[in-house]
């Protein structure tokens, strides 16, 4: 266990210190789609995985003073399902493997 935990600490620390040139050798593709969605994709053939987060630039920041807590409320309601969608949002994606699904606010 000590030394999991130990070789996990020198992996980030080797991580941390080559940083800024793993950052400048990951190349990526943005373009934005005809309904105003931006699309960043980076291509890396190493291991047969896919990764998608879809962000929304809405959040706290957007909250007036003294009605706090809705941008978190729509974030937990956003996974249940729609009028057009009654349904689950996870389950199609865990029927096709998809794991460590997870939703998250910021500022």
């Amino acid at each position: 266990m000590y030394l999991s935990k130990l070789r996990n600490i020198f992996f980030l620390l080797i991580l941390f210190t080559n940083l800024d040139k793993v950052i400048d050798e990951i190349e990526i593709n943005t373009f934005t789609l005809e309904n105003g969605l931006t699309v960043v994709v980076h291509e890396d053939r190493k291991v047969p995985m896919v990764a998608v987060n879809v962000w929304y630039h809405v959040g706290s920041k957007n909250e007036k003073v003294g009605k706090t807590g809705f941008a978190h409320l729509f974030e937990h309601l956003m996974f249940n399902g729609t009028e057009n969608y009654n349904n689950e949002y996870f389950e199609p994606f865990e029927k096709i493997g998809a794991t460590d699904q997870n939703g998250t606010t910021n500022k």
